[in-house]
């Protein structure tokens, strides 16, 4: 099935089987899918996603970004505002983001190329976690791995800095797996 719709329209799909792809620039999008594999190029206003099974993208995404899925991985661009990702099996992927960060994954690796303020909340049973801090931030930062390495590019103290850069608040849980803050590229 092919649908041809202005730009910025809002997109609502519910489906038992099938791939969702959209071109273009998407306002609200709303998907509901029990097997299928969900790609949108941009999307402009709240976008959420839910699927039993499947891989979702999403490329550019303008506002609050809410994806939900059992078994597949999950990949966003440039987030303008919250990212709430949690999947049971599969990586997680998110370009940098404007918004807090809420990412959960049982079995599967989650990056965060650039956490820009707010709060970064990241729980991984078993995998690796990665998180790029944007330039100037000031960050506030609670690790905790019970098999696993901690690595961080930055000088960790016990004072609180001083300025008015925006402020960071990281925490990061996994079970089996290495933690690594770095600069945001």
């Amino acid at each position: 099935m092919s649908v041809t719709a202005p730009t910025g329209s809002n997109i609502r799909v519910q489906s038992q089987s099938g791939d969702l792809t959209v071109t273009g620039v998407a306002g609200l999008v709303d998907v509901r899918t029990a097997s299928g594999d969900v790609q949108l190029d941009e999307t402009t206003g709240k976008t959420l996603v839910q699927t039993a099974s499947g891989d979702v993208g999403i490329g550019t995404a303008g506002a609050v970004v809410d994806v939900r899925t059992a078994s597949g991985n999950v990949g966003v661009g440039p987030v303008g505002g919250d990212a709430l990702i949690h999947t049971t099996s599969g990586d997680i992927r998110l370009g940098a983001v404007a918004g807090n960060i809420s990412a959960r994954s049982v079995s599967g690796d989650v990056r965060v190329s650039d956490a820009m303020a707010g709060q970064a909340e990241i729980n991984a049973v078993s995998g690796d976690v990665q998180i790029g801090v944007h330039a100037g931030s000031l960050a506030a930062i609670n690790l905790s791995t019970v098999s696993g390495n901690t690595d961080t590019e930055f000088e960790v103290t016990g004072d609180a800095p001083d300025g008015d850069a925006p402020v960071l608040e990281i925490t990061v849980k996994t079970t089996s797996g290495d933690i690594r803050l770095h600069r945001a590229a």
